[in-house]
């Protein structure tokens, strides 16, 4: 679980960003400031949808942990079953 690939993902993402802004406003100002309107709500958007996500993640795994300790009894009840038959 390293930071330095992350790190650097997120320095590209960034200069991949910051890049495409400027490439925008030098073909096209006035479209590109339409579009960067609409920013913050596209970052709400993807703030919820990043909850969400990750509240589903955590059922997801509580489920799943649920369900391996259930699975583990029942094996080992066969097996206790087995050994005596």
């Amino acid at each position: 679980m390293g930071s330095g690939e992350k790190i650097g993902q997120v320095l590209y993402s960034l200069a991949m960003f910051v890049g495409g802004l400027g490439i925008a406003f030098w073909k096209g100002p006035i479209f590109t400031l339409i579009c960067l309107a609409f920013l913050p709500i596209m970052m709400i958007v993807i703030a919820v949808f990043g909850k969400g996500v990750k509240n589903a993640q955590i059922t997801k795994l509580a489920q799943i942990e649920a369900l391996g300790s259930h699975t583990e009894e029942t094996l080992s009840a066969m097996k206790l079953i087995i050994s005596f038959a």
